[in-house]
């Protein structure tokens, strides 16, 4: 009974391992999986699936490549079958590795089915291997069936430009009375081994009348004979998904007495911007100097950078071509204080990345008057004594407050003194100077504290002025006061004729009213007299009696 439940067991184990050899039938390959290639050069390899005929939906996989030979520029999966992606793409030039993760709900059946395209920069001599390390098919069953059966990588001879097989630099020669070198044009690269950001070409000749055949060939030597037949000529071709580098398309013509003359059109191709850019100033820079350099720490995986956008603080952008590389920039003279940068960094295909920087200009000591009147008159010329470093220019700011000021250069002895002395004497007012240096490396100082000079007019003219001033207000007070008096005086005349008149006219009032009152008073004396008499001798009626 244990006997035949263990051979039941070993059936069915056979069983499923047959079924799982008739059913893992794909594989992931590397296309192409040799080549050689020379230190500094690209070359893109392109990551397949064969699926044997069956339909699958899905495939994953870990891929290693030595840094120390090879580095991953890009990755590329515009052309890849797949259209979904669980893990996009993802390299790593510190460990090596490219993993990714993608699949196709419709399902895709094929012998050669791009997953995506790989492009690998040569960095040391040596044999670059790039395998798989783990990966998986996925059949389009329903289950997620995993169908790998194998994994193909490639191994590349990687060489130094001198130990390039010279067999690839000879140059094909054609026999007596075969074609000319053919002419090739292009739309979409108007000129040979002009850089481009696109991953495609169209390019275009002309037939001669005798040629009976065309060889084309593309690849990364450009002195290839082409191998690719068409017995029926043609006169354009397309080249779509070039790889990032250089690119040598090969044409041949072929007419009776056999095959003319190679055309070679370099097609280079940088899709990719440059993989770093950074900004800094040079070594020992002299942050108290007017003269700066930067360094432009840019690189590019594919092509040389050499031209630069560069806008310093507000100022509109200008060109900068470094045509000798030296990843350098001399600076326009800068004033004291914050500076801006932001540089844009060009590839030869016209792909750029942005950077900023920023510093700020140190200004050295403000100049120092040392020797200055405070006061003058209009006939004096002053004389101005200041001390700032050695050797340098001083602009001298000098004017009358209100008014616009003039400039004045003049330059500091060894010792740093320099003196200023202004054209013409000056008019009344208050002058101000102030004074900013320059040394002899374009290093600005601080503008110096400004000094103020009251111009008077000369002693004899400020008394003779102000004795005129004064004069012109006492002897118009004098008048007045003369008026005054003599007004005051005519009043008190007319005061004193007035009251020596009322005076007189008084006295003889009362002359006159005292002689009438003593006639009155004599009448009265004299009719009371004569009234008493009356009594005296007879009866006074009653008229006399009630005068009396």
């Amino acid at each position: 009974m244990i006997l035949r439940t263990t051979r039941i067991k070993l059936l069915i184990c056979f069983s499923l391992l047959f079924t799982a050899l008739q059913t893992d039938a794909a594989s992931l390959q590397i296309s192409p999986s040799t080549g050689v290639y020379q230190i500094g050069s690209v070359f893109t390899v392109k990551v397949l699936v064969n699926t044997d005929g069956k339909a699958v939906n899905a495939a994953e996989g870990t891929m290693t490549y030595n840094v120390g030979e090879l580095s991953v520029v890009s990755v590329e999966r515009s052309s890849s079958i797949f259209n979904l992606w669980v893990t996009e793409p993802a390299f790593s030039n510190t460990a090596g590795t490219l993993t990714f993760s993608g699949g196709v709900p419709s399902g895709y059946t094929g012998k050669s089915g791009t997953v995506f395209n790989v492009t690998f920069k040569v960095k040391a001599a040596g044999t670059g291997r790039v395998s798989f390390k783990g990966g998986a098919v996925l059949a389009n069953d329903g289950m997620g069936t995993n169908v790998l059966a194998n994994m193909g990588g490639g191994t590349y001879t990687l060489v130094a430009q001198s130990d390039q097989p010279q067999a690839e630099e000879i140059e094909y020669v054609a026999p007596a009375n075969t074609p000319k070198v053919p002419i090739i044009t292009s739309t979409t690269n108007p000129k040979s081994g002009d850089w481009s950001q696109v991953k495609s070409a169209e390019l275009s000749w002309s037939l001669p009348d005798d040629v009976i055949a065309v060889r084309t060939a593309l690849d990364q030597s450009p002195t290839t004979v082409p191998t690719k037949l068409y017995e029926t000529p043609i006169s354009k071709i397309s080249l779509p998904d070039l790889p990032e580098g250089r690119n040598y398309f090969h044409l041949q013509f072929k007419n009776a007495e056999g095959w003319g003359k190679v055309a070679h059109y370099a097609i280079f191709v940088d899709s990719i911007k440059p993989a770093q850019f950074t900004i800094e100033l040079s070594e020992g820079a002299d942050l108290s100097s007017s003269m700066q350099e930067l360094k432009l720490l840019a690189s590019d995986e594919t092509t040389d950078i050499k031209r630069y956008l560069v806008k310093i603080d507000n100022n509109e952008p200008y060109k900068y071509l470094d045509e000798k590389i030296t990843k350098k920039i001399a600076l326009p003279s800068l004033t004291p204080g914050y500076h801006s940068f932001v540089i844009e960094a060009y590839d030869e295909a016209g792909n750029s990345l942005v950077s900023t920087f920023s510093f700020t200009l140190l200004a050295f000591d403000k100049p120092v008057f040392t020797e200055f009147p405070n006061e003058i008159n209009e006939e004096v010329i002053p004389v101005l004594k200041g001390k700032t470093r050695s050797n340098a220019t001083v602009l001298v700011s000098f004017g009358k407050i209100g008014t616009e000021y003039s400039e004045y250069n003049v330059k500091s002895d060894g010792k740093g003194e320099f003196t200023f002395i202004p054209e013409s004497t000056l008019s009344q007012g208050v002058y101000e100077v102030t004074a900013r240096a320059t040394d002899q490396f374009g290093a600005q100082s601080e503008l110096s504290d400004p000094i103020r000079i009251a111009v008077q007019q000369p002693g004899y003219v400020q008394i003779g002025s102000k004795l005129v001033s004064f004069l012109s207000i006492i002897i118009p007070l004098l008048a007045m006061a003369m008026v005054l008096a003599l007004m005051l005086f005519a009043l008190v005349y007319y005061l004193r004729r007035f009251r020596r008149k009322v005076f007189v006219e008084s006295e003889e009032a009362v002359s006159i009213l005292e002689r009438e009152f003593n006639l009155i008073n004599d009448q009265i004396v004299a009719s009371e007299s004569n009234l008493t008499e009356a009594k005296k001798t007879k009866k006074l009626n009653e008229a006399e009696m009630e005068s009396f």
